[in-house]
């Protein structure tokens, strides 16, 4: 009987020592891209209102690595009730045909800043998994005007004077 009074005991110590805390991260909708372009796409990683603690965010490339570039360091310090922006960048292969799907999955990973300072028993991280997909597409064909070419040309009537 005392094992079970110790570990509610226990149980109910953790729950008050654990902070309930907002994390989360923009989801961008399916990406168009045509063969051998790269684009990069911008993500909101934020804590949520009311947030007292700073956390450090780390982007984890689940699937569809073979066509994402990380183009900037993996951990993003986000301010308490605050946000930061993440980029990666997309690389679409030359020899991909139209329709040609990716599913991209990512991973944010948040930590609390300074778990030592916190007066909790557990500090526990927490995270945030996203996913979309990359098709390709085909080149986009823009209607340019004609390249002047450095001519001028200007129709004249002549009249002969009598």
């Amino acid at each position: 009987m005392n094992k079970i009074i110790n570990l509610i005991f226990v149980l109910v110590l953790l729950a008050i020592n654990v902070n309930a805390v907002g994390f989360g991260v923009t989801q961008p909708s399916t990406i168009f891209l045509p063969p051998g372009e790269n684009k990069i796409v911008e993500f909101s990683v934020q804590t949520g209102a009311g947030d007292k603690e700073a956390v450090i965010a780390t982007l984890g490339v689940i699937k569809g690595s073979e066509i994402i570039e990380l183009i900037e360091d993996t951990k993003y310090l986000v301010p308490a009730s605050g946000e930061t922006k993440a980029r990666i960048k997309l690389n679409m292969p030359e020899n991909s045909k139209p329709e040609d799907i990716w599913k991209i999955v990512l991973e944010f990973k948040a930590d609390p800043v300074n778990p030592e300072e916190n007066n909790k028993m557990v500090s526990l991280g927490y995270g945030v998994e996203i996913s979309f997909d990359v098709v390709a597409s085909e080149p986009e064909k823009t209607s340019q005007p004609p390249i002047p070419t450095g001519e001028v040309t200007r129709e004249t009537k002549y009249r002969p004077i009598i």
